[in-house]
């Protein structure tokens, strides 16, 4: 499942030579991450199953390509989700100018899924069935 979130690189993001600090990038991934989950999963709204559940990070990296530097040009995060062994969920982002095609970065976060607290043995239900339900949408 794709999903693209446009953002604008802030000043605040750019480090002494002028260009995206490297840490600001994970910064960018968790925000196109919460929206695609608000978005296609509804994970934070209408599901009260949700507010039990927690993803935390247990793997992530990002491979820089080329320098980001700030400019009002709109940015994309094309972020792609799938299950993996039905017990983890993995998000791959790449960062690239709107309608273009150069690859700016390109990163990668897995994630456990726990219910109260405990770690699921596998997706919840109704997650896999808003996966459907979103794919079947677009």
């Amino acid at each position: 499942m794709e999903f693209v979130y446009p953002f604008k690189v802030r000043f605040s993001d750019t480090d002494a030579y002028g260009v995206v600090h490297h840490s600001k990038y994970y910064c960018y991934f968790e925000e196109a991450r919460y929206e695609f989950t608000k978005q296609c999963l509804n994970l934070f709204s209408g599901y009260p199953e949700g507010n039990n559940l927690k993803f935390p990070v247990i793997s992530s990296c990002c491979e820089y390509r080329h320098a980001l530097d700030y400019t009002l040009d709109e940015m994309c995060i094309h972020l792609r989700f799938r299950i993996l062994n039905g017990c983890k969920i993995e998000f791959t982002y790449e960062v690239k100018k709107a309608g273009k095609s150069t690859v700016y970065a390109k990163g990668r976060t897995v994630h456990a899924i726990l219910e109260n607290g405990r770690l699921c043995l596998s997706v919840p239900e109704w997650i896999d069935e808003q996966v459907r339900r979103s794919l079947n949408d677009a």
